[in-house]
């Protein structure tokens, strides 16, 4: 819970909204269909929605490999990111971080539609995901770079989303991730194991710009304030359609009580502890009426006791119990996934929306 001693206090970011971002990546989007180089352009707006949608930083994006997408893990699909931040010593974090918020979507059209215009042989190790126009020696696409994702990033926001006057970086998309989880109702574990948090105490850095436990706090004090200038505390009554407060039930039922006369209240306490000696000879009395085996009876008689019921089985136990030469059903297999592959395009395809 608590952050290491040393550890300075991150600077406030606040991201864009959820509105302010879909206009965002629909205005890039559109610009795909008409922009001078095709690939390069895709490259960037599948890296930009894969941050914002499950909170990578820029480093661990440019770091993906063709097979750290893992389509048959989970509901959803998972990647596996190797060049996770980490500590000094200990070096960089791995992690699996599920594709939600349809981030598999965007990754299926890049690695189907986009990928094959950077490089021919995606069967080999160590292909980047997100590659270069620049080649290697061995002729091979080298790994995109960490400033053409910022630099592309920003470009974008200003042409895209000038009513917003701060900078937007792949940093800010990343707290727009965890702050669309929090309001979705993600838990604060959850999503410290998305970002790759050691701290939950990050995490909650990232996401306080929406809590609203002050507000709240506020609107309650306010009400409780309100309430006394009624009247006394015996007096409030609660509003139509709400409950009255846990710790003023009762109070007005004793209130009532304490306004009767003092001999009333010591009569009915005494009525309610004093009994007739008839009571208790008659709760005696109904023992014989009791059956045999039975508490208080008479002795059990052991050829009227029920017989004992058998040991309860599974439907499969017992068929086989019964049938022993008969083959128990095996569970039908999991359908497969399709595998994803780069394939030839001639056109230009958009991303889906």
């Amino acid at each position: 819970m608590n952050r290491p001693r040393g550890a300075g206090k991150a600077a406030l970011r606040i991201p864009p909204s959820a509105a302010q971002v879909k206009v965002l990546f629909a205005g890039w989007r559109q610009e795909l269909a008409a922009c001078r180089k095709f690939a390069p352009a895709a490259r960037n707006y599948a890296a930009a929605r894969l941050m914002a949608d499950v909170g990578l930083r820029v480093n661990e994006v440019t770091h993906l490999d063709l097979a750290d997408i893992k389509w048959d893990l989970g509901p959803f699909g998972k990647l596996h990111v190797r060049q996770g931040k980490g500590a000094r010593g200990s070096g960089p974090r791995e992690r699996m971080v599920p594709l939600i918020n349809d981030a598999g979507a965007t990754l299926r059209w890049f690695v189907q539609d986009v990928w094959s215009c950077f490089d021919d042989d995606h069967t080999r190790p160590g292909a980047p995901l997100f590659c270069s126009e620049r080649r290697s020696i061995d002729g091979t696409a080298e790994r995109v770079g960490n400033e053409t994702l910022r630099s592309t990033l920003s470009a974008a926001a200003a042409t895209h989303l000038p009513d917003w006057t701060e900078r937007v970086t792949p940093h800010v998309l990343r707290h727009f991730c965890a702050s669309q989880l929090y309001l979705g109702g993600m838990d604060l574990v959850a999503i410290q194991a998305a970002l790759g948090h050691a701290w939950i105490a990050t995490t909650m850095n990232y996401i306080h710009v929406h809590s609203s436990h002050i507000e709240d706090s506020w609107i309650t004090g306010q009400t409780r304030a309100a309430d006394r200038l009624k009247g006394s505390r015996h007096e409030v009554e609660p509003e139509a359609g709400r409950r009255q407060p846990w710790h003023l039930e009762g109070q007005r039922a004793a209130a009532d009580a304490r306004r009767r006369g003092p001999g009333d209240q010591r009569r009915e306490d005494v009525r309610a502890l004093v009994r007739s000696p008839g009571q208790h000879q008659a709760r005696r009395s109904r023992g014989h009426l009791r059956g045999p085996g039975m508490r208080g009876g008479g002795p059990a008689d052991p050829r009227t006791r029920p017989a004992r019921r058998p040991p309860w089985r599974p439907a499969q136990d017992q068929q086989t119990a019964a049938s022993p030469s008969q083959p128990a059903a095996s569970p039908a297999p999991a359908r497969p996934r399709p595998a994803v592959t780069p394939r030839r395009r001639n056109h230009r395809s958009l991303p889906p929306a």
